[in-house]
């Protein structure tokens, strides 16, 4: 797909359990959706952020580099000059975790203290051994197979890359 870039083993199964435990350390917060408020019939799902300083002292330069090695070169056309941030997304069937049908460059969602950039690429990348939920997939809908939206992959450890105007959404948890 020119659209999108997977990376079937772009973390291994101890990095995703180590990212799990270590932003799980950290204070998560109910994710935003469009208005800047948090709308649960939109997304529901908690959040924190990863800032290239690491300030949180969880050491996560390595997700910083190993994410900045895979969206140094791809084929979208979009020149990335940083990653100024990391969103680590639960989505948890307790609260069926979802975010309905949206684009990454709609500023409205990331509440962080960053201001005036432009989201240029999505990175999604599932943590979770996907044996232990059901839904939670990542529906590509301006990637199109057969008449029906791109499911991204759900192997734990796997990157998916795609331009942040590409509309897609989590399903619900359950």
């Amino acid at each position: 797909m020119s659209n999108v870039l997977v990376y079937p083993n772009a973390f291994s199964v101890e990095e995703c359990q180590r990212i799990i435990r270590e932003r799980l350390e950290v204070d998560t917060t109910p994710a935003y959706s469009p208005g800047m408020r948090v709308d649960p019939d939109v997304r529901s799902s908690m959040v924190n952020f990863m800032y290239e300083d690491c300030v949180d002292g969880t050491g996560c330069e390595w997700i910083f580099e190993r994410l900045w090695e895979l969206s140094r070169e791809h084929p979208f056309g979009a020149v990335v000059e940083k990653l100024p941030f990391i969103q680590f997304a639960e989505y948890d069937s307790h609260y069926a975790g979802h975010f309905k049908p949206h684009r990454d460059t709609e500023n409205f969602y990331h509440a962080t203290d960053k201001k005036n950039f432009t989201r240029k690429l999505t990175i999604v990348i599932n943590l979770s051994d996907p044996s232990s939920y059901s839904g939670g997939d990542v529906k590509l809908y301006d990637v199109v197979v057969n008449d029906d939206p791109l499911i991204g992959q759900r192997d734990r450890g796997c990157a998916i890359m795609f331009p942040s105007n590409t509309l897609h959404e989590v399903t619900k948890v359950t």
